[in-house]
């Protein structure tokens, strides 16, 4: 099963901003006491971020969660229309 194309944008979104902030994947499944194999899975897109999940990320980079999402096209509404 392919990943859905909405949690691949938003792994792709949180990638540029851990990379903007100067923090790996690893300094953020360390800092929320997560494996790696965990945040793995969520940077690829294979499994969704939950909302605690972005909410935790934004507090550590002292962003908005908002900041974590990715706006414009790269959004599909397909599930919703199922």
């Amino acid at each position: 099963m392919q990943p859905d194309p909405n949690d691949v944008a938003i792994a792709r979104r949180v990638r540029q901003v851990l990379a903007e902030a100067g923090v790996s994947a690893a300094e953020v499944a360390r800092r929320n006491d997560w494996t790696q194999a965990y945040m793995a899975r969520r940077m690829s897109g294979a499994v969704p971020f939950s909302a605690a999940d972005l909410i935790l990320i934004a507090i550590m980079l002292d962003v908005a969660p908002t900041r974590l999402l990715p706006t414009g096209p790269t959004l599909t509404t397909d599930a919703v229309n199922r």
